[in-house]
């Protein structure tokens, strides 16, 4: 039997169709994948939506999107007022130590209030 016989053979067999199956399954998963990655968000995009927002009148976190050529806040789903601004994500403890699951905390520059400034004797 020559090579293209035992193919042949083979793909009209159960076991071959099975393999046939599973190769163009793996081709499609492949192909799907390429054109995502080819022609998806960029990281750039992708880093602007689902952003962490902090609504200034409970001060509580929710995720939201920042549309193009969207204003500074956008409406909270806790005040329903566009009370909602880009959080900041705090990767401190109260104790000084690092942490794995950041708070997102609304920073006082943001919503017109003043800064907090510590003196060189407040340091650590």
């Amino acid at each position: 039997m020559d090579m293209i016989t035992r193919f042949r053979t083979l793909i009209r067999s159960r076991a071959g169709l099975g393999l046939v199956g599973v190769g163009l399954a793996g081709a499609f998963v492949c192909g799907a994948f390429s054109l995502k990655t080819t022609f998806g968000a960029s990281e750039m995009v992708s880093s602007t939506q689902g952003r962490w927002f902090v609504c200034s009148a409970t001060l509580k976190p929710f995720r939201g999107e920042v549309l193009i050529g969207g204003i500074l806040s956008i409406v909270s789903p806790y005040s329903g007022k566009k009370t909602g601004y880009v959080a900041e994500s705090c990767d401190w403890t109260v104790n000084g130590k690092t942490t794995s699951d950041p708070s997102h905390v609304l920073l006082n520059n943001v919503v017109g209030k003043p800064r907090l400034r510590l003196q060189a004797e407040h340091l650590p």
